[in-house]
């Protein structure tokens, strides 16, 4: 999987607040991109945030587009926002199967 490009249609920050959201990958191996909190693109509405690598896997693979949430979390972990905002992203990408 490669080109995967992440749009920011609509920002609905959570209160109202309309902060930046903290985008990762999470794919179905466990594996997250990018693993730290540091490397996590913060996206606002009209911006856009491309991987900066490919992804290769051995068996069938799904990913899900996540919000950071860095509460009691260590590095590398990521948990789900219960309460989150209802943002929208445009998510594209190029698979190539061999």
């Amino acid at each position: 999987m490669s080109n995967v490009r992440v749009e920011c249609v609509k920002l609905t920050g959570r209160l109202g607040l309309r902060l930046p959201d903290q985008l990762f990958l999470r794919f179905n191996t466990r594996q997250c991109f990018p693993e730290r909190k540091s490397e996590i693109y913060s996206i606002k509405k009209g911006e856009s945030w491309v991987a900066s690598e490919s992804f290769e896997f051995d068996q069938p693979v799904s990913f899900q587009l996540r919000e950071f949430d860095h509460i009691g979390d260590a590095p590398g972990r990521f948990a789900r926002t219960p309460d989150g905002d209802a943002s929208d992203c445009k998510v594209t990408y190029t698979l190539t199967v061999s």
